[in-house]
């Protein structure tokens, strides 16, 4: 009994071993496993849809106008094969949610994800293969939805506030000077023992000198907004970062994405029909929302 006992605990001891070696040699990131030839994040995404109408809805006048909104939350997968192709996958293929008799399950399928670097931005898709209505929100299948958002690596985020953070300090300094300018017009006079008489503490700047300081100023504070209005705020970005396909670095997804519904037979044109927002999975309290 002792020596089969050793002998399946050898056996164990040597296919731990067998495995290690063969991910360390596969070169995958902690982040990464391998199936079928798809590399797959550990974690995966939970998407959060927002069905209903928008200001900016166009084309459907009856459709979602009574106010009603679909929240749908679908656990998902980006995924990048070895032949680089950028694929999108819900975990279980299909949407859950409440409708007025209980839980409603309609297959979905997901498709291709594509990333613009210069822009930041990301779009995937659904593919629905079942209608499903809730109130006026109705979709006739088969449609497929396209969701467009931003995301931002925390590399990204931090070299955004460095960049903010200098041309703020920038506009200090700007502002000082313009400041100053004003600050020995107004200085007190000082009385002239020789000329008996109270003269200016500073001699009056030339106006070509002044203009040029406050135009320095307003471009550099412009700069200093720009900046800060192209960085992403806490409060507009998912609570959390996870791992993405592509980035060496954890990414953060902006959640005012926008969902578009793809032209077909019965209009032309892509439509607005609600917003998106995406936490990673894992099992920090933040994940589950």
């Amino acid at each position: 009994r002792y020596i089969s006992i050793w002998f399946m605990l050898f056996l164990l001891i040597n296919y731990h071993n067998a495995e290690s070696l063969v991910m360390s040699s596969s070169g995958l990131s902690d982040n990464a496993i391998t199936t079928n030839n798809i590399k797959i994040s550990k974690t995966g995404w939970r998407v959060a849809l927002n069905i209903g109408r928008e200001p900016t809805t166009n084309g459907m006048p009856l459709w979602g106008a009574s106010g009603a909104r679909l929240p749908i939350v679908i656990p998902c997968d980006f995924l990048l094969d070895n032949n680089d192709r950028q694929l999108f996958r819900p975990k279980d293929n299909c949407i859950r949610f409440t409708g007025p008799m209980g839980e409603v399950v309609k297959k979905v399928n997901g498709m291709e994800w594509s990333y613009n670097e210069k822009e930041n931005t990301i779009q995937f898709g659904f593919e629905f293969l079942e209608s499903f209505t809730r109130r006026d929100i109705n979709m006739d299948a088969p449609c497929t939805i396209y969701c467009e958002g931003k995301v931002y690596s925390t590399s990204d985020i931090k070299t955004m506030d460095e960049r903010f953070y200098k041309a703020r300090d920038e506009s200090y300094e700007a502002e000082e000077i313009v400041n100053d300018v004003q600050r020995r017009k107004e200085a007190p006079r000082k009385w002239n023992e020789e000329k008996g008489e109270w003269e200016k503490r500073f001699e009056d700047e030339s106006s070509v000198v002044t203009f040029f300081k406050r135009m320095n100023f307003e471009r550099i504070e412009r700069d200093e907004k720009d900046k800060n209005t192209s960085r992403p705020l806490p409060r507009d970005l998912s609570l959390d970062c996870g791992p993405f396909p592509g980035f060496s670095d954890e990414v953060y997804v902006r959640n005012d994405g926008v969902i578009k519904l793809k032209s077909n037979k019965f209009w032309k044109g892509d439509i607005v029909i609600g917003s998106w927002s995406a936490e990673p999975i894992s099992n920090k309290p933040k994940s589950y929302y």
